[in-house]
Formats: structure tokens, C-alpha cells, sequence
């Protein structure tokens, strides 16, 4: 069925292992198909971070025609920036694995000075460095647009896109809760694209629920399985 050595997923916290799962739907489609798995899925990733990591990663030879990469977009307004007012440790935040949400992370082990901090809209408010959160409250205010950022990510989209295919590296987009706002992103007919919505999701068996009852954006246990064997039908 495949020649696939490893796997590779890059995306938001809808691939992480956060929310209080067991496992993100990477961890199972690497089970599914018997290969090493590295793990790309961050909470509050931005498609600049998949871009980096991806791209890097092709370039240094970590992904390779053996590879086959998942790609899950978020919202293309989202950043991340290097920083100098380092954080000691992560944010505290709800059940995963570490019982901590990384919202930060080092930036290559020859780099002591700083750290890359990830930012989306009201990342501000849950800053423990203050001038973090004093930068991140005036880029939301002053330079971040929704319209701009989408603009900006279809061309990026378009040139990654071409470069996967270009070097042969098979892919598969995964389009989750239509995190991507522009309609006419290219998909070329080698590139193969899994579409998740609330209308082909049963997301009361598949979702978390918060504690006021209401559904969050995450897969739980069940969902992070259905996923994994959606991708893997697809393949």
C-alpha cells in the first residue's frame, strides 16, 4: 500500500496530544501504518510554525520521499516570534501528558538567548513575561488583520505546496473546521486534501465537551482514532 518510513505531522493543537486525550491521531496513523512518528502538532501552532518546521526539515533531510507529511492548517492570523524575555517553563493549562501547555519552545540548542512564543488572538492575556504580554496585546490591537493574514497565507500555501510536490514528498492536507478562510487555495491534483467539518463529523462521539456542555474545537480519544483511519482510507 505504501512505502512510508515516517511519519510526520505538523499542526495546531488539533493534532496535539493536549485536551486531555491519550494520543492525537498521528500517534494512531503511525500505528496503522507501522512507521516512526514525529510528532509537529503544538498548541496554539501557527501555519508560519508548519511552514518552518516542515520546510527545515526538508532541507536538512529529516523529511524525505520515505516521509509522508500531514499538514493541518490553523488560523492563518496566528505567529510565532523570537523573544529574549525568556519564560522558565511552560504555561499551566489543562490535562495532557505534561500537565502543562508549551506555549513556548527553544529555538535550536545553540540558542541560549531566547525563545520562540507563540501568539493568537488574546494570547495576552495568559502571559507570564509582562512585556511579552504588553507586545502581544499591541500587535492584536494595531497590526494584526484577519484579511491581510489570509491574503499572506494563500501565497504561502501556493509556493509550499508546490515545493512538496516539487520534491516529492508525499502529503496530505488536513482541512479541519475551515481554519482556512480563503475558498480558492490550490490544491493540486497531487496534493490529497481530508476536509473535517461539524456537517461529516459526529461530533458528539468525536469532540470534547467543555464543562458548560458545549463543544470544543478538539477531538477527543475517539475522534483523534476516527481521523487517523480517514487519513489512512484516504491513502
Amino acid at each position: 500500500m505504501h512505502n512510508y518510513k515516517k511519519l510526520t505531522v505538523a499542526g495546531c493543537s488539533v493534532s496535539d496530544r493536549g485536551s486531555g486525550v491519550d494520543w492525537c491521531y498521528g500517534d494512531k496513523l503511525a500505528e496503522l501504518l507501522d512507521v516512526e512518528y514525529d510528532h509537529q502538532g503544538a498548541i496554539c501552532g501557527s501555519n508560519d510554525r508548519i511552514f518552518r518546521v516542515v520546510t527545515n526539515g526538508i532541507i536538512n533531510g529529516s523529511i524525505d520521499t520515505d516521509t509522508l507529511v500531514v499538514i493541518q492548517y490553523t488560523q492563518p492570523v496566528r505567529r510565532e516570534f523570537w523573544t529574549s524575555n525568556t519564560v522558565d517553563e511552560p504555561f499551566p493549562g489543562p490535562v495532557n501528558p505534561t500537565g502543562r501547555i508549551p506555549l513556548v519552545e527553544s529555538y535550536g540548542e545553540e540558542r541560549i538567548d531566547g525563545q520562540l512564543v507563540r501568539w493568537k488572538p488574546n494570547a495576552h492575556s495568559w502571559q507570564k513575561v509582562d512585556s511579552i504580554g504588553k507586545f502581544f496585546k499591541q500587535y492584536e490591537e494595531q497590526f494584526a488583520d484577519l484579511k491581510y493574514a489570509a491574503d499572506v497565507f494563500a501565497g504561502q500555501h501556493y509556493n509550499f505546496v508546490h515545493m512538496l510536490n516539487a520534491k516529492k514528498i508525499p502529503h496530505v492536507f488536513l482541512n479541519a473546521w475551515s481554519y482556512s478562510p480563503r475558498r480558492d487555495l490550490y490544491w493540486p491534483s497531487e496534493s490529497k486534501v481530508l476536509h473535517i467539518s461539524e456537517r461529516n463529523l459526529d461530533n458528539k462521539r468525536y469532540r470534547n465537551v467543555l464543562p458548560n456542555g458545549e463543544l470544543d474545537w478538539h477531538f477527543n480519544n475517539a475522534g483523534h482514532i476516527e481521523v487517523a483511519q480517514r487519513i489512512y482510507n484516504l491513502l
